[in-house]
């Protein structure tokens, strides 16, 4: 899945962006580890690939900016790099706009996570292995479980 995110991210396409990591097939926290052996993240793809719109949808999602490759380059460094001016000052603007608010990646990832739709499983699913097979499967692949009443349970996560 992060190679498609990268993908997507270099192409411009917003929305496969935007489904990639609502959907929680890829973690944005650790987007440049396993396949990436530059240290690229999708933000670092989206500015080589001159977009400032993918860019937005990522930063609205949570990803960090200002993450250095392997080679202790930045985003904007690329897009400098690249003569990418358009793409460079939008991450100046967005870089400036989190600074001033004081928001972090983190901050972003969270709230991003709390408009993202929680999945519901129905109390009826409680009295039997169900219950147990798709938590397990769920939780396991990088999940939250949050009780929010009794017998009704609300997922809410990524997965890795």
């Amino acid at each position: 899945p992060r190679v498609a995110l990268w993908e997507a991210a270099r192409a411009g396409d917003d929305a496969e962006v935007q489904r990639l990591v609502s959907s929680g097939a890829v973690n944005l926290e650790s987007d440049s580890t396993g396949e990436s052996t530059s240290g690229w993240t999708a933000v670092h793809f989206a500015a080589d690939g001159g977009s400032a719109t993918t860019l937005r949808v990522l930063h609205s999602l949570g990803a960090d900016l200002e993450v250095a490759d392997n080679d202790g380059r930045t985003p904007l460094a690329v897009a400098k790099r690249k003569g990418m001016k358009k793409v460079a000052a939008e991450l100046e603007k967005l870089l400036q706009e989190d600074r001033a608010s004081g928001r972090t990646a983190w901050d972003r990832r969270m709230a991003a996570e709390q408009r993202r739709p929680p999945v519901w499983l129905p109390s009826s699913a409680a009295g039997g292995g169900l219950l147990t097979l798709v938590v397990g499967l769920v939780v396991g692949a990088g999940a939250t479980l949050v009780v929010v009443a009794p017998m009704a349970l609300r997922l809410r996560g990524e997965a890795h």
